[in-house]
């Protein structure tokens, strides 16, 4: 039963997955379908030589692997500085409110000025507080150059995740493969842009990789010594969740392989402690809020419901519309605006039909899945205080931004493919790797529901990016095998 339960899962994961980049290359909002496909065969060639000599020179690699490790995040690290102060801007609209109320929160003890936004947005208000935390820290220093603090701390998040993403690679393969993921990281160029992308997906982006790499510690560990990985786990998942609440779905992937495989005391306790964990942090946050800068009641009829969102996901491509934002605030608390929205809900989806929705469903994905930049731009467009050469790469308007767009979003593709090829792997064979990595695809699944369901916006994924970095990772074995099947079979055809 528990087989049959996997390989389902991993025949629709494949089968959802396989339309999502036929449907990236082939329908692109963003890039030239051609233009894609050259530069990904390319990225796949490419890719799959370094692999090849990675093979071949294991025993050089497994002895400077620490080495090798260290050097690439220090390195990753100073690339996102360097870039990301150099192409300064000034954080606006949701950015700004997180950045520049917690630079007012450090200068005058209240973010005053930005109530507004937070009784609107309290999804954001941990973020704020989370960087008000190192603004705090920088000012005692004498510190004020506040957006490089940002860009520093971003930097962390993003080059410490590389280096998790690795170490995942090594304890579930071998130290090739955790090399070969930082290769993957090293020519997928949007990763150098991200410091300065100083948002809830990159504060959060390390997370999901760090609960999954102490989970796998755990699983050697001692009972005494597991006690203290499940709380690292319930304190790494509570903080990333407050940043981004989508990180809880790695939680709950990790929760559903646990059930499957009838797990059940292990479950119990990585549940007591997630829990226990997400309570006391949540409730003591809300209290401090609420009892010393925010009003509860305010909050209660200002506050945007997460329904909101599923609603606006409904309408055109699912992207961000001004329209649905006013029809939300026309409704008061009083009003019953919850129940308001999901009667919209409800309306659109009967208008749409099966047909429809499967349709929208197809253009989300593909909006969703489809950009490499992970829309980083979006951040850099925002009132740039610098101007210089880089900008002409990083921003929409610059004369080699589609150079810079279509590379970044081949390599993506390329990963999409090597993680693609294993599951389908996984479905035509129990590969050894199928049991240790329904989990990571399980995740990742979980995140393609949710964005089918949500707002559609390119950079959401993307603090589950690098979930999908292992997966192409370690499917890079299963590419390379189906590319020498189909050259034996072609053979073979011509005699």
């Amino acid at each position: 039963m528990k087989k049959k339960i996997i390989w389902l899962f991993y025949l629709l994961f494949a089968i959802c997955f396989t339309f999502t980049t036929i449907n990236i290359i082939l329908h692109n909002t963003y890039y030239k379908a051609l233009h894609l496909i050259c530069v990904t065969t390319l990225c796949l060639v490419g890719l799959t030589i370094i692999y090849k000599n990675l093979s071949q020179n294991e025993k050089f690699i497994e002895k400077n692997y620490n080495k090798i490790l260290i050097s690439f995040g220090i390195g990753m690290f100073i690339i996102e500085i360097v870039l990301g102060i150099a192409l300064r801007y000034d954080p606006l609209w949701d950015v700004g409110a997180i950045h520049k109320g917690a630079i007012e929160w450090v200068e005058t003890g209240t973010f005053e000025n930005y109530y507004e936004y937070f009784y609107r947005f309290p999804n954001n208000l941990a973020a704020m507080a989370f960087l008000h935390l190192f603004f705090k820290i920088a000012s005692i220093f004498g510190i004020k150059d506040y957006f490089a603090i940002s860009v520093v701390i971003n930097s962390i998040m993003v080059s410490c995740t590389t280096v998790i993403v690795s170490l995942i690679c090594k304890k579930i393969a071998d130290v090739k493969y955790a090399v070969f993921a930082l290769v993957l990281f090293g020519f997928s160029v949007q990763f150098y842009f991200l410091g300065g992308a100083v948002y809830t997906d990159m504060l959060s982006v390390m997370f999901p990789v760090l609960f999954f790499y102490l989970y796998l510690n755990s699983k050697e560990q001692s009972e005494k010594r597991k006690i203290i990985t499940y709380i690292l786990m319930g304190l790494t998942i509570t903080i990333g969740s407050l940043n981004k609440f989508t990180v809880i779905i790695i939680a709950i992937a990790v929760g559903i392989d646990l059930l499957i495989n009838r797990k059940f005391k292990e479950f119990a306790k990585i549940l007591v402690s997630v829990v226990s964990i997400m309570m006391i942090f949540n409730v003591t946050f809300n209290l401090y809020m609420y009892s010393s800068h925010l009003d509860r009641q305010t909050a209660k009829g200002e506050n945007t419901p997460y329904n909101h969102w599923v609603m606006m996901g409904l309408k055109g491509d699912g992207v961000y519309n001004p329209e649905d934002y006013e029809f939300t605030r026309k409704y008061d608390y009083d009003e019953n605006r919850n129940s308001k929205i999901n009667k919209e809900i409800f309306d659109r989806i009967k208008n749409l039909g099966f047909c429809g929705i499967f349709d929208l469903a197809m253009t989300k994905s593909t909006a969703d899945f489809g950009n490499g930049t992970y829309g980083a731009e979006d951040f850099y467009n925002c009132n740039p205080q610098t101007d210089t050469k880089l900008h002409d790469w990083i921003l929409p308007e610059g004369k080699n931004y589609k150079k810079y767009a279509t590379y970044a979003t081949s390599m993506h593709i390329a990963i999409l493919i090597f993680m693609l090829t294993a599951a389908w792997g996984f479905v035509c064979s129990d590969d050894e790797k199928r049991k240790k990595m329904f989990s990571l695809y399980l995740t990742i699944f979980g995140v393609y529901l949710f964005l089918l369901c949500w707002e559609t916006n390119r950079r959401y994924f993307s603090n589950f990016a690098p979930v999908i970095f292992i997966c192409g990772t370690l499917g890079i074995d299963k590419f390379i095998e189906v590319c020498l099947k189909t050259k034996e079979k072609i053979k073979c055809g011509l005699k």
